[in-house]
């Protein structure tokens, strides 16, 4: 199963690079890094009050949403 889900995310980044969509949101070159992470409490309250968020599997917390974000950067 691991070896499955490895082999998605790769077969996903391979993808994305061979479309040259950028990996990370510092890669789209849109944002500053300060505007981003000034921006990650709001958009973690939004996530975390959207709708799809209520039938995830596991229940995220506001750190768990909030790490997501800054890893994304």
């Amino acid at each position: 199963e691991i070896t499955t889900v490895r082999a998605l995310v790769s077969w996903c980044q391979f993808m994305s690079k061979e479309m040259n969509e950028p990996l990370s949101v510092s890669a789209l070159g849109t944002v500053t890094k300060e505007e981003y992470f000034a921006a990650i409490p709001q958009m973690t309250e939004a996530a975390l009050h959207d709708a799809c968020t209520a039938t995830n599997p596991r229940t995220p917390s506001y750190e768990d949403v909030k790490a997501i974000y800054e890893r994304l950067w």
